[in-house]
């Protein structure tokens, strides 16, 4: 008997078809007034509820679905303790977490309940009304075959509401076909007319074309005869690109991109400078705001030994002043580099444009060196003066390897000097 009324218990909470009526008072058994003037409360009564347990005792087991509780008005059952006692003697606790929490679903066979509220010093739940409803044990055959009823009306209801969506859907579906073709009618009998006229055209034009067919070959031919002067103008051109960049000059005066490159970098060490900064300004901020807080309190309070105030907050100021010395030194690294990133600016500018002069009047008086030798002697002068300004990178050993044929050159024209003399 126990197992069978745990099933249909079950079936019947699974179920959200049923319709639960309110459990009559007179199947409880009443031990107090409290007790009775909940079951039979109103809206305009309250009870005061202690921080102890309230019993309500079934005369015989009862389903109960749902224990609604009507607190009075500007109060909460928060930590409201709802213990449920089933017909196998297993409670189960329900405790409300939320101050909006009113109802408590056992949903099962039971045959007592009690409450107990949370201890409180202020504001003590009070309740109006507490409403249980459920079915008997006696009517559970019933209600799990109706719950049964119900469901299959419910799924062949759905079935057949599915069928016609569906053949509504079909319908649309096909109406709106139906009158998409029927406005397309006309746009068809009018591309059908163009179409004959364009027909009608390109007929024309064909007997056109055919005397068209012999000019178009004679412009073909003219066509040809400039593609081949273009064709020799630009071999020509090649040449003389070679010979522009073969003797371009090796000292770009254009630094566009490099002083991009070290306004980006400055704008960063600038940011991280400030960094620092905030911190001592701030720093600084408390160590005021403290001190007058300290002057308030020496001159109000009576008995303040200052000295153990001193040495109590000394061990904050060495931190204090440690960290201001750390935040100066690290913003003055970051502007030393700003600095130096400017003078690199400013040094590489007179470097290029000493370059090109110095390049330029250089090999005026080599006329019997080639095209590429003067390329190479441009190049050492150039990695020369870049040697000396950044000697502490590469260091002063490093030397540009100039070309053999080069070097020879320059020899044969120191041995042939000591000639010219005699």
């Amino acid at each position: 008997m126990n197992e069978k009324i745990e099933q249909l218990s079950q079936d019947i909470s699974e179920s959200n078809e049923i319709n639960p009526h309110v459990i009559d008072v007179d199947l409880i058994e009443s031990h107090s007034k409290i007790v009775v003037n909940l079951l039979n409360g109103n809206e305009t009564t309250s009870e005061i509820l202690h921080n102890r347990y309230y019993h309500f005792k079934f005369k015989e087991p009862i389903y109960i679905h749902e224990i609604m509780f009507v607190p009075e008005d500007g109060t909460n059952l928060l930590g409201l303790e709802v213990t449920s006692t089933d017909f196998k003697d297993e409670e189960s606790t329900i405790i409300f977490s939320k101050k909006e929490h009113v109802t408590a679903l056992p949903r099962k066979v039971i045959k007592e309940f009690k409450i107990k509220p949370k201890k409180r010093l202020l504001q003590q739940a009070k309740l109006k009304k507490i409403e249980l409803t459920g079915f008997l044990v006696d009517e559970l055959d019933s209600v799990k075959n109706k719950v049964k009823e119900v469901a299959k009306y419910k799924v062949d209801l759905q079935k057949k509401l599915d069928e016609l969506v569906e053949k509504n859907n079909d319908f649309k579906a096909k109406e709106n076909t139906l009158n998409a073709l029927n406005e397309n009618i006309p746009k068809l009998k009018e591309n059908k007319a163009e179409l004959e006229n364009a027909m009608s055209k390109l007929e024309a034009q064909r007997t056109l074309s055919k005397e068209d067919n012999q000019t178009l070959k004679d412009s073909t031919a003219q066509l040809q005869a400039k593609s081949d002067n273009l064709n020799l103008e630009i071999s020509t051109n090649k040449q003389n690109l070679k010979k522009l960049i073969a003797d371009k000059n090796i000292f770009s005066t254009e630094m566009k991109e490099y002083i991009k490159q070290a306004n980006q970098h400055i704008r960063t060490y600038f940011f991280l400078a400030f960094i620092p900064w905030f911190l001592i300004a701030c720093i600084s901020y408390l160590l005021f705001n403290n001190a007058a807080d300290l002057s308030a309190i020496y001159n109000t309070t009576d008995g303040v030994d200052i000295f153990a105030i001193f040495w109590t907050r000394l061990p904050f100021a060495i931190i204090t002043i440690s960290i201001l010395f750390v935040s100066y030194e690290i913003s003055k690294v970051f502007v030393q580099n700003m600095m130096k990133i400017q003078s690199q600016k400013r040094i590489f500018a007179k470097i290029g444009i000493v370059a090109k002069d110095v390049a330029d009047s250089s090999v005026l008086e080599l006329k019997d060196l080639s095209d590429s030798d003067k390329y190479e002697l441009r190049i050492r002068l150039k990695m020369d003066l870049l040697k000396a300004h950044l000697s502490n990178d590469i260091g002063e050993d490093y030397e540009y390897k100039i070309k053999t044929s080069l070097i020879s050159h320059l020899l044969k024209l120191y041995n042939k000097q000591p000639n010219k003399k005699q």
